[in-house]
């Protein structure tokens, strides 16, 4: 597509109130440029992502190499729907993303850029779509994510079920089989990663997106774009939010970025909800049913929900044990301070072979997989958290939305094979509440 035709639509639906980011960007139409990387901490493998002002029909790739030759590989894409209205990006018309190995604090890192024609290589992002039901991203033809977006269907109470909203699947990293649950099983409003709210009042009424009752629901309007290549692979849908006669009063702009970081499958979600009516809307819910969320395979209920357990900021808690923020009278008190974390991580135990899987599961008999859900510091606050043994955990937060205008979400889901520490965790919240400065010549 276009990128102004893209842009131009994309501004005609949303008018996301996004904040500023870290990056310059001096407009320029060659082809070739210097990217000098910059940070407050020691890190490994930071990833990049900076606006950029290109000619037409640039390359999708760049070679950057550094001071002491060392070779990166750089993809270029449109611009990020979550990123078209934030300061530093006005004139640019693409954005380059990469992935510093290492960079030390106060040490700046100069990029040398030049463009790279060659074909792709066989582990490169690719999507598979079939343009009416799913969209599979894969990297080096396994599977990573699949796009569910199946048109209401409304012609039986089951098949209303299974088509009320939609929503993204996650593989393992090895792609071998999912790790988070579709429609069905335990709970089946909860699947994947997906995002809305139970409580919402709009003009006198009430619509409930979570469990799509009475009515409501959520309905997949059009694939605006998808994007793949050697750095990552993204997405971006339009989605209604519907109440129970039909009637839209929120259209949602959604968009997950994927990217493999050597075992690692990164996963940054992205929202921006646009009232379209002229009264606001109240988005309310409870800790288990709103926000954005994420819904573990349904092996952890059926086999492994006795080793689950989540690591906090105050650190790991005990398997099988979870908590919930509530406000009720005599609550624990620990329930009462489960709210603005900077992250939850949830440790996970799948069967090494789900289809032979039956009863409780010994860990010897099982991966380990971690799931870190890292919350932007710009995210509306308060936000209330809450987990389940099986695999079902998150934060939502209550807005007022006002007449014609939008707020927007930002999420990380950093999923890796084996248990991560707490000291571990940390530093992925840090480095994506606090990413590298970039400037670009």
């Amino acid at each position: 597509m276009n990128c102004f035709v893209r842009t131009a639509l994309i501004c005609c639906l949303f008018l996301a109130n996004t904040s500023s980011v870290n990056a310059q960007n001096e407009k320029s139409d060659k082809r070739d440029f210097t990217v000098t990387v910059t940070s407050a901490t020691d890190r490994s493998n930071a990833i990049v992502r900076s606006p950029i002002k290109l000619g037409d029909n640039p390359p999708t790739k760049f070679m950057l190499t550094d001071q002491s030759g060392n070779l990166v590989t750089a993809q270029v894409s449109t611009l990020s729907a979550s990123d078209l209205t934030k300061p530093g990006y006005s004139g640019a018309n693409h954005e380059i993303h990469f992935v510093v190995p290492e960079i030390k604090s106060g040490k700046p890192i100069v990029y040398a850029a030049m463009s790279d024609n060659s074909k792709s290589a066989a582990d490169a992002f690719t999507w598979h779509d079939d343009g009416s039901a799913e969209a599979q991203l894969q990297f080096g033809g396994k599977p990573v994510i699949k796009y569910m977006y199946q048109p209401l269907d409304e012609s039986t109470k089951e098949k209303r079920a299974e088509t009320y909203k939609p929503y993204h699947l996650v593989y393992r990293p090895d792609g071998k089989s999912l790790m988070t649950k579709p429609h069905g099983g335990l709970f089946p409003h909860h699947r994947g990663l997906y995002y809305g709210f139970n409580r919402i009042s709009y003009d006198g009424k009430q619509a409930d997106v979570w469990h799509c009752k009475d009515g409501a629901c959520q309905t997949h309007e059009k694939r605006i774009e998808q994007t793949a290549g050697l750095n990552f692979g993204r997405d971006l849908n339009a989605i209604h939010w519907r109440g129970k006669s039909g009637d839209v009063f929120v259209t949602e702009l959604r968009e997950t970025t994927c990217r493999r970081i050597g075992d690692a499958l990164v996963i940054d979600f992205h929202s921006t909800l646009r009232n379209n009516l002229d009264k606001p809307i109240e988005f309310r819910g409870d800790p288990q049913h709103a926000g954005a969320q994420f819904r573990a395979s349904q092996d952890l209920p059926d086999h492994t929900k006795h080793l689950t357990y989540y690591v906090r900021p105050d650190g790991p808690g005990k398997p099988g044990e979870f908590r919930n923020w509530s406000a009720k009278k005599g609550e624990k008190e620990i329930n009462k301070q489960h709210i603005n974390l900077d992250y939850n991580a949830l440790v996970m135990h799948l069967p090494k072979d789900p289809k032979s899987a039956e009863g409780k599961l010994t860990e010897a008999e099982t991966d380990r997989f971690t799931v870190c859900y890292l919350n932007s510091p710009k995210n509306p606050k308060p936000s209330r958290f809450s987990e389940r043994d099986y695999g079902r955990f998150g934060c939502y937060f209550e807005y007022d939305l006002a007449p014609k205008s939008a707020f927007s979400v930002n999420y990380r889901y950093y999923i890796v094979p084996g248990g991560l520490s707490k000291s571990e965790i940390d530093k992925l919240s840090a480095d994506y509440s606090d990413p590298v400065n970039v400037v670009i010549k």
